[in-house]
C-alpha cells in the first residue's frame, strides 16, 4: 500500500479525535461506506475515489457498500443518462479495487452478521441506528468520506456511542398510543421522537413496544421506525426494551410524552396531500419477507400496477427473487424491483418526471421533499399497494 492514503487517514482520524476531546483511536472490525452514488457525490467524490485507488490503496477491514444511482438490469427502463452511468460505474471499480465488498445496500445489518460489542465504523444513518439499537454494535454515524479513511486505517475515535456511559438512556419517552402498529405509523413514530429528542438516546416504552418484538413484521416496522427517527434528528441510538440488547435498565429522568396527535402532525408534515403518479417503497431496502407480503398482497387482491410502482431492495433478495420465480410474478403484477439503489440517491425521479410518490417511508419522504423538491404523501404498505390500481 502507498504510504500517502494511510497517513492520511491517520492524520485525519487523529485531528478528528483531537477535536472530541480524546486520543486514543479503537480498531473496528467492519466499515459501511456511504456517499458511493454518483447523483450524491459528484465529481468530486468520484475524484477522491479514483486517486485513493491509483494509489495502490487497500483497504485493511472488510467493508461493504451502500446503494448507487441504479440498477444496472433498468438502466433504458430509468432513462438513465449513459455519463451518469459511467461515471457510476468508475466510483465501483474504484471501491472495488480498494477492496469493498460490493452490496449496494443500505441494510448491511441484514447481510453482516457481527456480534454484540463488535467496534464498527458505519456511515448510513438507519443502519448506524439500527446497529446501536437493536445488535448491540458500537458506531457513530461517520460521513462518506470517513468510513473511506476508516476503512484505510482501521480505527476511529474512541468517543461517543463507543463508550459505556454515552449509551445509557438520556430521554424517557411514554409513548401513548393504543391502536394497532402499522408502517405509516411507526414511519410518522420515529419521526416526531427524533423531532422532540434532536439528540440523545431515548427509550421508549408503551403498547406499542409488543408490535416491534411479538409482530411476524416486527423487523420490518422497526427498521421504519429507527430510519425515521435518525432521519429527523442526530438521534444514532434508541433503546427498545426485549429488542435492545446491551440495554442495562437504566430509566432517565427526563420524560417526553408522545400521543396520537403528534403522530398525526408527523403524517401532515411529510406528506403533501397530493394524487400519487408513482408509489415507492424500499427505503430502508426490502427485506424478503416484506417484498414477499408485497407480493401475496396483490395476488391476493387481484392487483395489477396502473401507474409507476417502483420495489427497491438488496441484490441478494432480488436474486432470491429470481430463484424463487417470484420477480418474474412481480413484473406481471406492474412491479419494477431494483436492486443496487433506491429512489433518494437515484436521479430518477428527474429522469422518469415524476412528481409525486407515495411511500411508506419516514426517510424517503423527508429526503424526496428536500433533495428532489416533489410531493409525497405517506401511507401504510397496503395503501401503497392499493393506490396503483389506481390509473396514473
Amino acid at each position: 500500500m502507498s504510504r500517502r492514503p494511510l497517513e492520511l487517514a491517520a492524520e485525519v482520524m487523529e485531528k478528528l479525535a483531537s477535536i472530541y476531546g480524546v486520543s486514543e483511536l479503537i480498531e473496528v472490525a467492519h466499515v459501511h461506506i456511504s456517499g458511493v452514488s454518483y447523483l450524491t457525490i459528484g465529481d468530486a467524490g468520484l475524484e477522491f475515489l479514483e486517486d485513493l485507488a491509483s494509489k495502490g490503496t487497500k483497504f485493511r477491514v472488510s467493508a461493504t457498500v451502500n446503494p448507487i444511482g441504479f440498477d444496472l438490469e433498468h438502466v433504458e427502463q430509468l432513462k438513465i443518462p449513459q455519463d451518469f452511468v459511467n461515471k457510476q460505474l468508475r466510483i465501483l471499480n474504484a471501491l472495488k479495487s480498494m477492496g469493498a465488498n460490493l452490496i449496494l445496500s443500505c441494510t448491511p445489518y441484514e447481510i453482516i452478521d457481527l456480534p454484540p460489542g463488535t467496534h464498527v465504523a458505519w456511515g448510513e444513518s438507519n443502519a448506524v441506528i439500527y446497529a446501536n439499537s437493536i445488535l448491540g454494535l458500537r458506531t457513530n454515524r461517520e460521513g462518506g468520506p470517513l468510513t473511506v479513511l476508516a476503512a484505510i486505517l482501521g480505527k476511529v475515535p474512541k468517543y461517543g456511542l463507543h463508550l459505556d456511559e454515552v449509551r445509557k438512556p438520556t430521554h424517557l419517552v411514554e409513548v401513548k398510543y393504543s391502536q394497532p402498529l402499522n408502517h405509516l405509523v411507526a414511519s410518522a413514530l420515529g419521526y416526531i421522537i427524533g423531532e422532540l429528542v434532536v439528540t440523545g438516546v431515548p427509550l421508549i416504552r408503551g403498547n406499542i413496544i409488543k408490535y416491534f418484538s411479538e409482530s411476524p413484521h416486527g423487523h420490518e416496522l422497526v427498521k421504519l421506525f429507527l430510519a425515521s427517527l435518525a432521519t429527523s434528528s442526530q438521534v444514532n441510538r434508541c433503546i427498545i426494551p426485549n429488542l435492545s440488547r446491551d440495554y442495562g435498565g437504566e430509566v432517565p429522568s427526563k420524560v417526553i410524552e408522545v400521543e396520537e396527535k403528534d403522530i398525526r402532525k408527523a403524517i401532515d408534515e411529510l406528506s403533501s396531500g397530493a394524487t400519487p403518479d408513482a408509489i415507492a417503497i424500499g427505503c430502508p431496502h426490502c427485506s424478503l419477507k416484506e417484498v414477499m407480503l408485497t407480493y401475496k398482497i396483490l395476488e391476493r387482491e387481484g392487483i395489477r400496477a396502473r401507474k409507476l410502482f417502483l420495489l427497491f431492495t438488496s441484490r441478494r433478495v432480488k436474486e432470491e427473487l429470481r430463484r424463487l420465480g417470484v420477480l418474474s410474478k412481480l413484473s406481471e403484477r406492474g412491479v419494477l424491483v431494483c436492486a443496487d439503489t433506491c429512489i433518494v440517491v437515484s436521479p430518477i425521479v428527474r429522469t422518469l418526471g415524476i412528481k409525486v410518490v407515495m411511500t411508506n417511508s419516514g426517510k424517503a419522504a423527508h429526503y424526496l421533499r428536500r433533495m428532489h423538491g416533489i410531493d409525497v404523501v405517506l401511507g401504510d404498505l397496503y395503501d401503497c399497494i392499493k393506490e396503483v390500481r389506481n390509473g396514473a
